[in-house]
């Protein structure tokens, strides 16, 4: 590594740490977390008044440090291992032979800070780039694996084009990256979901083996639309039962179990607990709290892991498939293989979907703009996807060698395939923690039509057409 990296290395974790250290200060200043929000606001009303329902107004904050873990001087322990980074990066600076050594410790020192917030979240990234170059001294920038992948967010097409041309990426170094992208998206989407999950408890299941008909159970719920002596049923799949409703009130609804069955000899009945807890929703949405569970961010990663590789595979048979053997190139699958884990890339983003959390609709219900869905976690979605997309296409423009209009229509013809197997065929027999793009038998039909009116759009474009 020249000088001049070893100069990139010293600059990014000392930055990095100054960041830390700034943002430790200010939360031992202000004896807690730092709250960036919308608006003003100490009680859960304010921000949303018809709590769950939908807020006429966005509100929506950032939390900077971990409540319960900043509070009466308990954030100088943490500031400690942010002074710790900084003189790690001085040595780095005086002793440029012995970063890859000190590369670890910079690791653990970054990941100690985020409970006085990461140097406004700035300060990690930057002193985690910096360790990972550090790590694989004394490659040069455009070879290391953190340098391949920073160009693939910049869409960098010097960098992509030298990916496949030279095979600076291969398979290995691929999965490294499939991985580490699968790791940050399951961190991200597993910890926004298991806190949204903590304000919208899921109903509990109570055994009830001696149930009579007419016994008498209470359910939270949408109380629109119902009448005293309604009929409906409750529970899902095969476990289904008729209940008659006996009382409608503002939230919730008494039923009975309904004559029309003997449900003495049924298995069980069920009863179901809140759908909301303020409790809950004021620690997440006011106080920053972030509620996790080691256990599920665990299994959580190592699925993400297992889905990542698949979707990697997917995608990369399908490019092969229609740009490689149809038009005839002589890129080998390992060479294309290894290129395409960067289309994941932006899927690393995920990390940050709890750095954020709203008042509904945009925290998890959603809204419309026109005929497109809208919440924090959508745009999250499309911005990464889009960013795929974008990075695709010029990967396609130097696998093809064509000029951009074919490798758009290529990049197309490849979504639209990887779409209707992934969204349409794999993701509604996935059960794992995290949120999902989830579509409904009607909607079918008009996405299909986007599908088929994508594959005409590439074939306008020449993207079956062989030079």
């Amino acid at each position: 590594m020249t000088s001049k990296n070893v100069n990139i290395v010293f600059f990014l974790t000392f930055a990095g740490a100054a960041l830390m250290i700034l943002n430790g200060s200010l939360i031992i200043f202000n004896n807690g977390p730092i709250r960036i929000s919308t608006y003003s606001a100490n009680t859960l009303s304010e921000v949303w008044p018809d709590a769950p329902s939908s807020s006429s107004k966005v509100w929506g904050r950032i939390a900077l440090g971990l409540p319960g873990l900043v509070e009466e001087g308990i954030a100088a322990f943490w500031i400690v291992f942010a002074v710790l980074l900084l003189l790690l990066s001085i040595l780095i600076y005086i002793k440029p032979r012995r970063q890859k050594d000190i590369a670890p410790l910079l690791f653990i020192c970054s990941i100690l800070t985020i409970p006085i917030g990461a140097g406004f979240i700035i300060g990690l990234t930057l002193a985690i780039i910096g360790a990972l170059l550090a790590l694989e001294w004394p490659k040069p920038y455009g070879e290391t694996l953190i340098g391949i992948i920073l160009n693939s967010l910049r869409v960098h097409s010097k960098s992509l084009g030298t990916a496949i041309e030279k095979q600076t990426l291969d398979v290995k170094k691929a999965i490294l990256i499939i991985m580490l992208i699968s790791i940050l998206s399951s961190i991200g989407e597993t910890l926004y979901s298991f806190n949204v999950g903590k304000i919208y408890p899921q109903s509990t299941t109570t055994l009830v083996s001696d149930a009579k008909p007419g016994d008498s159970q209470i359910f939270v719920a949408n109380t629109s639309g119902f009448q005293n002596g309604d009929y409906i049923l409750i529970g899902i799949r095969d476990k289904v039962e008729l209940r008659q409703v006996r009382y409608v009130g503002d939230n919730y609804l008494e039923v009975t179990v309904a004559l029309k069955y003997d449900h003495a000899k049924e298995e069980k009945v069920t009863s179901s607990s809140t759908s909301f807890d303020p409790t809950a929703a004021y620690d997440i949405l006011l106080r920053g709290k972030l509620y996790a569970d080691f256990i599920t961010l665990t299994i959580s990663g190592l699925s993400y892991i297992m889905i990542g590789i698949i979707k990697w595979f997917i995608i990369t048979i399908i490019i092969y498939m229609l740009c490689i053997k149809l038009l005839d190139r002589q890129t080998s699958f390992n060479t294309l293989a290894a290129v395409t884990s960067l289309i994941f890339v932006p899927e690393s983003l995920n990390v940050l979907l709890p750095v954020l959390f709203c008042n509904e609709p945009m925290l998890s219900a959603g809204t419309a703009i026109g005929f497109i869905p809208f919440s924090w976690p959508m745009l999250v979605f499309y911005v990464t996807h889009v960013w795929s997309f974008v990075i695709l296409v010029s990967l396609l423009g130097k696998i093809v060698e064509s000029d951009k209009w074919k490798a758009l229509g290529s990049a197309l013809t490849s979504c639209a395939f990887y779409f209707l197997i992934v969204y349409l065929l794999i993701s509604p027999l996935v059960n794992i923690s995290g949120f999902r793009i989830a579509f409904t038998q009607e909607s079918y039909l008009p996405l299909l039509s986007i599908t088929s009116a994508s594959f005409i759009i590439s074939w306008l474009l020449g993207a079956f057409k062989k030079i």
